[in-house]
């Protein structure tokens, strides 16, 4: 059965604290096998997180933009290429 496009959620990434709420998040939602795609846009994905929540976040989203700077750049084309999908 078809359900139509996965949905795609977006999350705000600042500082550890947000990092681990969204690392969580999908995690739960990859546990009960939901049908989606995880998009992380970060404030400062070198300085702002350590580096285990650098880790843990990597391993659990689907796709990272570095910056807000990048997510302006390039975050148009990727969601167009999603839906297109």
């Amino acid at each position: 059965m078809d359900a139509g496009p996965r949905p795609v959620y977006l999350f705000g990434v600042r500082d550890n604290d947000k990092a681990r709420l969204a690392t969580i998040s999908c995690l739960e939602f990859q546990r009960r096998r939901l049908p989606f795609k995880s998009v992380m846009v970060h404030q400062d994905f070198e300085g702002g997180l350590t580096r285990k929540d650098r880790t843990r976040i990597t391993s659990a989203a689907d796709k990272q933009f570095p910056s807000l700077d990048d997510f302006r750049e390039n975050g148009a084309l990727f969601l167009e290429r999603e839906r297109a999908a």
